[in-house]
Protein backbone atom coordinates (compact mmCIF):
# COMPACT_ATOMS: atom_id res chain seq x y z
CA UNK A 1 0.00 0.00 0.00
CA UNK A 2 1.49 3.50 -0.92
CA UNK A 3 2.65 5.52 1.87
CA UNK A 4 1.89 9.85 2.92
CA UNK A 5 4.24 12.11 2.77
CA UNK A 6 4.46 16.17 2.67
CA UNK A 7 7.13 18.40 0.93
CA UNK A 8 8.80 20.74 3.29
CA UNK A 9 7.89 23.55 1.40
CA UNK A 10 4.92 23.59 3.46
CA UNK A 11 7.18 24.93 7.09
CA UNK A 12 10.27 26.94 5.23
CA UNK A 13 10.41 28.41 8.85
CA UNK A 14 11.24 24.93 10.79
CA UNK A 15 14.23 23.68 11.41
CA UNK A 16 14.67 20.49 10.30
CA UNK A 17 14.06 18.67 13.72
CA UNK A 18 10.76 20.68 13.80
CA UNK A 19 9.95 19.31 10.33
CA UNK A 20 10.20 15.89 11.25
CA UNK A 21 8.27 17.10 14.68
CA UNK A 22 5.99 18.00 12.31
CA UNK A 23 5.33 15.47 9.98
CA UNK A 24 4.74 13.10 13.34
CA UNK A 25 1.91 15.09 14.26
CA UNK A 26 0.33 15.40 11.58
CA UNK A 27 0.47 11.50 10.92
CA UNK A 28 2.50 11.28 7.96
CA UNK A 29 4.87 8.14 7.24
CA UNK A 30 7.40 10.37 5.51
CA UNK A 31 9.08 14.05 4.56
CA UNK A 32 9.98 14.80 1.36
CA UNK A 33 13.01 17.01 1.92
CA UNK A 34 13.26 20.28 -0.89
CA UNK A 35 16.73 21.24 -1.58
CA UNK A 36 18.53 24.25 -3.28
CA UNK A 37 21.98 23.36 -1.80
CA UNK A 38 24.25 24.43 0.21
CA UNK A 39 24.01 27.95 1.57
CA UNK A 40 20.90 29.17 0.36
CA UNK A 41 18.57 30.81 2.52
CA UNK A 42 14.85 29.85 1.34
CA UNK A 43 14.32 26.90 3.63
CA UNK A 44 15.28 27.37 7.18
CA UNK A 45 14.73 23.06 6.91
CA UNK A 46 16.85 23.01 3.91
CA UNK A 47 18.71 19.62 4.35
CA UNK A 48 22.26 20.28 3.07
CA UNK A 49 22.65 22.67 6.01
CA UNK A 50 22.53 19.37 8.32
CA UNK A 51 24.86 16.78 8.64
CA UNK A 52 23.98 13.46 6.93
CA UNK A 53 23.82 11.53 10.33
CA UNK A 54 21.50 13.67 12.30
CA UNK A 55 19.10 13.64 9.42
CA UNK A 56 19.48 9.81 9.52
CA UNK A 57 18.83 9.76 13.31
CA UNK A 58 15.85 12.07 12.84
CA UNK A 59 14.75 9.92 10.57
CA UNK A 60 15.04 7.06 13.33
CA UNK A 61 14.28 8.32 16.54
CA UNK A 62 11.23 10.20 15.26
CA UNK A 63 9.86 6.85 12.92
CA UNK A 64 9.68 9.36 9.91
CA UNK A 65 10.83 7.90 6.82
CA UNK A 66 13.06 9.98 4.05
CA UNK A 67 10.37 9.95 1.38
CA UNK A 68 12.50 11.90 -1.73
CA UNK A 69 15.22 14.64 -2.03
CA UNK A 70 13.59 16.98 -4.10
CA UNK A 71 15.22 19.08 -6.37
CA UNK A 72 14.74 22.03 -9.55
CA UNK A 73 17.32 20.49 -11.67
CA UNK A 74 16.25 20.21 -15.30
CA UNK A 75 18.53 18.73 -17.87
CA UNK A 76 16.90 20.86 -21.11
CA UNK A 77 19.95 23.66 -21.22
CA UNK A 78 21.39 24.01 -24.86
CA UNK A 79 24.16 23.00 -25.97
CA UNK A 80 26.85 25.87 -27.01
CA UNK A 81 28.55 25.01 -29.88
CA UNK A 82 25.78 22.49 -31.14
CA UNK A 83 28.79 19.80 -31.73
CA UNK A 84 32.10 20.67 -30.06
CA UNK A 85 30.25 22.08 -26.57
CA UNK A 86 29.77 18.14 -25.81
CA UNK A 87 33.64 18.23 -25.82
CA UNK A 88 34.35 21.32 -23.52
CA UNK A 89 33.93 20.84 -19.65
CA UNK A 90 31.09 23.17 -19.42
CA UNK A 91 29.33 19.75 -21.02
CA UNK A 92 30.12 17.66 -18.22
CA UNK A 93 29.62 20.44 -15.50
CA UNK A 94 25.74 20.57 -16.86
CA UNK A 95 24.89 17.17 -14.50
CA UNK A 96 27.14 18.01 -11.90
CA UNK A 97 24.59 19.72 -9.54
CA UNK A 98 22.62 16.82 -9.58
CA UNK A 99 24.93 14.41 -8.96
CA UNK A 100 26.27 16.42 -5.66
CA UNK A 101 22.63 15.99 -4.62
CA UNK A 102 22.43 12.12 -5.47
CA UNK A 103 25.75 11.58 -3.48
CA UNK A 104 23.70 13.57 -0.64
CA UNK A 105 20.74 11.21 -0.78
CA UNK A 106 22.94 8.34 -0.56
CA UNK A 107 24.30 9.40 2.54
CA UNK A 108 21.03 10.23 4.18
CA UNK A 109 19.80 6.64 2.81
CA UNK A 110 17.00 8.37 1.14
CA UNK A 111 16.11 6.85 -2.44
CA UNK A 112 14.78 8.97 -4.53
CA UNK A 113 16.15 11.91 -6.23
CA UNK A 114 13.34 14.65 -7.91
CA UNK A 115 14.49 16.28 -10.99
CA UNK A 116 12.50 17.85 -13.91
CA UNK A 117 13.27 17.78 -17.75
CA UNK A 118 11.64 20.75 -18.64
CA UNK A 119 10.76 22.78 -22.27
CA UNK A 120 11.35 21.98 -25.84
CA UNK A 121 12.34 25.53 -27.20
CA UNK A 122 10.44 27.23 -29.60
CA UNK A 123 11.82 26.45 -33.27
CA UNK A 124 13.79 22.73 -32.30
CA UNK A 125 12.09 19.33 -33.28
CA UNK A 126 10.72 17.57 -30.30
CA UNK A 127 12.69 14.90 -30.54
CA UNK A 128 16.44 16.42 -30.78
CA UNK A 129 15.48 18.47 -26.92
CA UNK A 130 14.53 14.71 -25.91
CA UNK A 131 18.08 13.52 -27.11
CA UNK A 132 19.77 16.08 -25.35
CA UNK A 133 17.80 15.82 -21.94
CA UNK A 134 18.98 12.12 -22.05
CA UNK A 135 22.45 13.33 -22.81
CA UNK A 136 22.56 14.75 -19.73
CA UNK A 137 20.51 12.90 -17.58
CA UNK A 138 22.18 9.35 -18.49
CA UNK A 139 25.42 9.57 -16.58
CA UNK A 140 23.37 11.05 -13.85
CA UNK A 141 21.15 7.65 -14.16
CA UNK A 142 24.79 5.78 -14.20
CA UNK A 143 25.68 7.55 -10.77
CA UNK A 144 22.66 6.66 -9.12
CA UNK A 145 23.19 3.36 -10.05
CA UNK A 146 26.46 3.14 -8.73
CA UNK A 147 24.77 4.03 -5.29
CA UNK A 148 21.49 3.22 -3.75
CA UNK A 149 19.45 5.85 -5.44
CA UNK A 150 16.55 6.88 -7.75
CA UNK A 151 16.00 9.17 -9.99
CA UNK A 152 12.28 10.86 -10.28
CA UNK A 153 11.49 12.60 -13.19
CA UNK A 154 7.97 14.74 -12.51
CA UNK A 155 5.60 15.76 -14.73
CA UNK A 156 5.58 19.67 -16.04
CA UNK A 157 7.08 22.19 -18.78
CA UNK A 158 6.90 20.22 -22.11
CA UNK A 159 6.35 16.75 -20.27
CA UNK A 160 2.88 17.04 -18.26
CA UNK A 161 1.45 13.55 -19.55
CA UNK A 162 2.41 10.24 -18.52
CA UNK A 163 3.39 9.07 -22.19
CA UNK A 164 5.68 12.16 -22.79
CA UNK A 165 7.34 11.36 -19.13
CA UNK A 166 7.80 8.32 -21.35
CA UNK A 167 9.73 9.83 -24.08
CA UNK A 168 12.53 10.63 -22.04
CA UNK A 169 12.23 7.02 -20.40
CA UNK A 170 12.37 5.79 -23.63
CA UNK A 171 15.32 8.12 -24.80
CA UNK A 172 17.16 6.43 -21.56
CA UNK A 173 16.20 2.92 -23.03
CA UNK A 174 14.62 2.00 -19.45
CA UNK A 175 17.23 2.77 -17.60
CA UNK A 176 17.01 1.44 -14.17
CA UNK A 177 17.18 3.68 -12.11
CA UNK A 178 14.95 5.80 -13.83
CA UNK A 179 11.50 6.47 -12.18
CA UNK A 180 8.80 8.82 -12.71
CA UNK A 181 7.01 12.14 -9.70
CA UNK A 182 3.46 12.39 -11.45
CA UNK A 183 1.71 15.41 -9.84
CA UNK A 184 -1.75 14.88 -10.49
CA UNK A 185 -2.98 18.74 -10.99
CA UNK A 186 -0.45 19.18 -13.88
CA UNK A 187 -1.35 15.86 -15.52
CA UNK A 188 -5.32 17.21 -15.27
CA UNK A 189 -4.57 20.64 -17.07
CA UNK A 190 -2.81 18.33 -20.12
CA UNK A 191 -6.40 16.88 -19.94
CA UNK A 192 -5.08 13.65 -18.69
CA UNK A 193 -6.49 11.48 -15.64
CA UNK A 194 -4.59 9.75 -12.53
CA UNK A 195 -6.09 6.67 -13.96
CA UNK A 196 -4.55 6.73 -17.28
CA UNK A 197 -1.28 7.96 -15.82
CA UNK A 198 -1.13 4.79 -13.33
CA UNK A 199 -1.71 2.10 -16.58
CA UNK A 200 1.13 4.22 -18.40
CA UNK A 201 3.45 4.41 -15.69
CA UNK A 202 3.07 1.20 -13.92
CA UNK A 203 6.05 0.17 -11.92
CA UNK A 204 8.30 2.79 -12.84
CA UNK A 205 5.88 5.53 -10.82
CA UNK A 206 7.44 6.34 -7.36
CA UNK A 207 5.57 9.24 -6.38
CA UNK A 208 2.17 10.90 -6.68
CA UNK A 209 1.90 14.67 -5.65
CA UNK A 210 -1.52 15.66 -4.64
CA UNK A 211 -2.19 19.16 -4.57
CA UNK A 212 -4.99 21.50 -5.09
CA UNK A 213 -5.96 24.30 -6.77
CA UNK A 214 -8.82 27.32 -7.07
CA UNK A 215 -10.54 28.69 -9.80
CA UNK A 216 -7.61 31.09 -10.24
CA UNK A 217 -4.80 28.31 -10.27
CA UNK A 218 -3.96 29.30 -6.62
CA UNK A 219 -3.34 26.40 -4.32
CA UNK A 220 -5.82 25.46 -1.76
CA UNK A 221 -6.16 22.85 0.83
CA UNK A 222 -7.00 19.28 -0.82
CA UNK A 223 -10.69 18.64 -1.17
CA UNK A 224 -12.26 15.96 0.28
CA UNK A 225 -14.05 15.35 -3.28
CA UNK A 226 -10.21 15.45 -4.55
CA UNK A 227 -8.98 12.88 -2.01
CA UNK A 228 -12.01 10.40 -3.40
CA UNK A 229 -11.13 10.74 -6.63
CA UNK A 230 -7.49 10.31 -6.25
CA UNK A 231 -7.11 7.69 -3.45
CA UNK A 232 -9.13 4.70 -4.63
CA UNK A 233 -7.54 4.88 -8.26
CA UNK A 234 -4.48 4.50 -6.45
CA UNK A 235 -5.78 1.52 -4.13
CA UNK A 236 -6.99 0.22 -7.22
CA UNK A 237 -3.51 0.21 -9.36
CA UNK A 238 -2.38 -1.63 -6.12
CA UNK A 239 0.09 1.64 -6.26
CA UNK A 240 3.16 0.85 -3.41
CA UNK A 241 4.78 4.43 -3.64
CA UNK A 242 4.71 7.34 -1.96
CA UNK A 243 1.65 10.06 -2.02
CA UNK A 244 3.08 13.52 -1.30
CA UNK A 245 0.61 16.70 0.01
CA UNK A 246 2.01 19.64 -1.70
CA UNK A 247 1.54 22.65 0.73
CA UNK A 248 3.48 25.51 -1.25
CA UNK A 249 4.21 28.17 2.07
CA UNK A 250 7.18 28.34 1.02
CA UNK A 251 6.21 30.02 -2.24
CA UNK A 252 2.97 31.88 -1.12
CA UNK A 253 3.39 32.95 2.60
CA UNK A 254 0.11 34.18 2.19
CA UNK A 255 -1.64 30.83 1.89
CA UNK A 256 -1.58 30.32 5.66
CA UNK A 257 -3.34 33.72 6.08
CA UNK A 258 -6.08 32.53 3.69
CA UNK A 259 -6.57 28.84 4.91
CA UNK A 260 -4.98 28.68 8.47
CA UNK A 261 -1.93 27.30 10.06
CA UNK A 262 0.24 24.23 8.23
CA UNK A 263 -0.72 21.95 10.81
CA UNK A 264 -4.22 22.29 10.73
CA UNK A 265 -3.94 22.01 7.14
CA UNK A 266 -1.31 18.84 6.87
CA UNK A 267 -3.31 17.10 9.28
CA UNK A 268 -7.25 17.79 7.94
CA UNK A 269 -5.26 16.06 4.39
CA UNK A 270 -3.81 13.37 6.33
CA UNK A 271 -7.30 12.44 7.97
CA UNK A 272 -9.00 13.11 4.77
CA UNK A 273 -6.76 10.79 2.68
CA UNK A 274 -7.01 7.91 5.53
CA UNK A 275 -10.43 8.29 5.65
CA UNK A 276 -11.02 7.35 2.21
CA UNK A 277 -9.08 3.85 2.04
CA UNK A 278 -11.63 1.14 1.37
CA UNK A 279 -12.65 -0.70 4.84
CA UNK A 280 -10.53 -3.99 3.73
CA UNK A 281 -7.16 -1.64 3.49
CA UNK A 282 -5.30 0.53 5.64
CA UNK A 283 -2.08 2.62 4.67
CA UNK A 284 1.25 2.18 6.50
CA UNK A 285 0.31 2.32 10.44
CA UNK A 286 -0.11 6.14 11.61
CA UNK A 287 3.44 7.46 12.89
CA UNK A 288 1.16 9.06 15.96
CA UNK A 289 0.70 5.45 16.90
CA UNK A 290 3.73 3.95 16.54
CA UNK A 291 5.46 6.60 19.02
CA UNK A 292 2.84 6.74 21.50
CA UNK A 293 1.60 10.43 20.32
Amino acid sequence: MFKLAFSTVACPDRTLEEAFELAVECGYDGIELRTFGTNDPTLLCEPSLTGSEKIRRLAVTRGVELACLSTSCTFDAPIWPPVLGRALPTFAHRSRSVQRVIDAADDIECELVRVFGFEVPKGERRQQTIKRIAGALLPVLDSARARRVNVGMENGGSFQKASELLEIFEACEQHPNLRAVYDVSVGASAGESLGEALALLGQNLAMVRARSLDDHGMPKPISPAQVRTVVPELVEACFEGWLSVDWPIAWLPELAERHGATPAVLSNAADAIRSAMPKATTLVKDPRVAIGV
